[in-house]
């Protein structure tokens, strides 16, 4: 919060926005496995199947929608 103060106008207004994180990023840890927030779960390590395959498989989905649902990412 104190980032955003400093260098965003008013902060308090980026808190109203939706967070897009499941849309917009994907974080790839040091053990190639991918997850949409370094918070977040672990979807699946990309040495062992394809990048599309992880984003558009079973756990993605249900990550995404979880993510979603969640009031913390509004």
């Amino acid at each position: 919060m104190a980032a955003m103060i400093s260098c965003h106008p008013k902060p308090q207004s980026i808190l109203k926005l939706r967070c897009l994180v499941e849309q917009t990023s994907i974080v790839l840890d040091l053990h190639d496995i991918v997850s949409f927030g370094f918070k977040r779960k672990f979807i699946r390590n990309v040495l062992r199947s394809n990048i599309l395959n992880i984003l558009n498989g079973k756990t993605a989905i249900k990550e995404r929608r979880d993510i979603r649902s969640s009031p913390k990412y509004y």
